[in-house]
């Protein structure tokens, strides 16, 4: 996890020690279509997956980035500040929620908002 400006608290799990994990990943679909997907590791609480997508942009790395770094600054969330400033530059930002109901479920969810 990106620490930001100085060492923030999010970036730890709760024992203090473990850095917390993120996932990005590319997925590109059949028709051309190209989303960006981030899922940040949490204990014990819901967090939304956000699943990013744009005809345009090529700098990905740029935005991940810089998202990644706003979500550990605001202690965890992702905020309509951070989300207005990247969809400004075209981008489409959806959000998935976690669901307890097993892997199978949240991958048929993601599935339906990527179709």
């Amino acid at each position: 996890m990106p620490v930001g400006l100085g060492e923030r608290k999010f970036t730890k799990l709760n024992d203090g020690v473990t850095k917390r994990r993120y996932l990005i990943a590319e997925v590109y679909m059949v028709m051309g279509k190209r989303f960006n997907i981030i899922e940040v590791e949490r204990e014990n609480r819901s967090l939304s997956i956000l699943v990013l997508s744009s005809p345009t942009m090529n700098d990905w790395d740029y935005i991940l980035n810089r998202l990644l770094v706003n979500f550990v600054n605001d202690s965890g969330t992702w905020t309509s500040q951070s989300l207005d400033s990247i969809q400004r530059q075209g981008i489409t930002i959806m959000k998935v929620k976690h669901s307890f109901k097993g892997v199978k479920h949240r991958a048929e969810m993601l599935l339906r908002k990527l179709l």
